[in-house]
């Protein structure tokens, strides 16, 4: 009866080791459960931060092409427009040159047209003036010899005859001197439409005057022009350093994101390495309290075998 009181203790404490071993095992297996699923959670939350932060490279990667590529258009649009600008300046500038070189040509042209117009017209008008004075000279001496010859022949001869002859012949030198006085008056009015045409050419000559002030107002202003865009250039000049600067700036924060992005892939690989560690080592043990709850399920069984046997032996006894 004591060994079979002692079988009977030996069941009971085998049965409360086997409830035991089971409720650890369910207990390692709720905690590999939970361990897996906390393992799952943190995947994938490295995995979220790891796919956000790829994302967000990925998206300051292309907005940084984009805004490169809009401020080198923006720089190749400038440095054109001032190229065009300048190109432009300085043909008006070229063309005004030649302008006013031609204009100055022609109005030295028209100056010494003029100086030898009015030196071939003083020489014509003087040569002009003394012929008609020696013929008016000449006419008048003609006229007194006649009148005196005229007298004396009166004196002499007073016949009608001779006194009509000679009437006619102070008549014919009058006459030409007449004439000589028409020629003068023609001479003196062809003086005045040269002195006419002089002055037309004068004040074609100061306009040409004007038109050369004005176009070097105009050159002194595309002068003035020029200057300008060369500044407004190296405005744009020192915009496309500051912009180059900007982007060189954005390329250091870009290479700090990517370091970053490195750094929180080793984290999430060293993380992930951990946790393998930790897996590996809650399933060692899980495995060697499976091989105790079974060793002790199994000593339960040889118990409860043995404890059968006993029983019919008590029994057949």
């Amino acid at each position: 009866m004591k060994f079979f009181r002692k079988n009977a203790i030996l069941v009971k404490e085998l049965r409360g080791q086997l409830c035991t071993a089971e409720d650890a095992n369910l207990a390692l297996q709720y905690e590999l459960q939970k361990e897996r699923e906390d393992r799952a959670a943190s995947e994938k939350a490295l995995r979220e931060a790891l796919q956000k932060a790829t994302n967000t490279s990925q998206l300051r990667e292309v907005e940084m092409a984009k805004t490169t590529a809009s401020l080198q258009k923006e720089l190749e649009q400038c440095r054109q427009e001032s190229q065009n600008a300048l190109s432009k300046k300085e043909k008006d500038l070229q063309e005004l040159q030649e302008n006013l070189l031609d204009v100055k040509e022609e109005k030295a042209m028209v100056l010494q047209c003029i100086q030898d117009m009015i030196g071939g017209l003083m020489i014509n008008h003087n040569q002009q003036v003394s012929k008609l004075q020696r013929e008016k000279e000449e006419a008048s001496k003609t006229s007194k010899n006649l009148q005196k010859n005229s007298n004396d022949r009166i004196r002499t001869w007073r016949t009608k005859a001779s006194l009509v002859e000679k009437t006619q012949e102070i008549g014919t030198v009058l006459n030409q001197v007449e004439l000589v006085q028409e020629e003068l008056k023609n001479e003196q009015e062809k003086n005045r439409a040269l002195q006419e045409q002089i002055q037309a050419l004068t004040t074609s000559l100061e306009e040409k005057d004007q038109n050369v002030c004005s176009l070097e107002t105009r050159i002194s202003q595309y002068q003035t022009e020029k200057k300008k865009i060369a500044v407004d250039f190296q405005a744009v000049t020192k915009a496309v350093a500051n912009m180059e600067d900007q982007m060189n700036s954005l390329l250091q924060m870009l290479n700090l994101k990517e370091e970053e992005k490195k750094q929180l892939e080793n984290n999430l690989s060293s993380a992930m390495a951990k946790i393998e560690e930790q897996n590996q080592g809650h399933l060692e043990n899980m495995q060697a309290m499976k091989e105790l709850c079974e060793r002790s399920v199994k000593e339960a069984q040889m118990l409860a075998e043995m404890n059968k046997e006993m029983n019919q032996t008590l029994r057949k006894l």
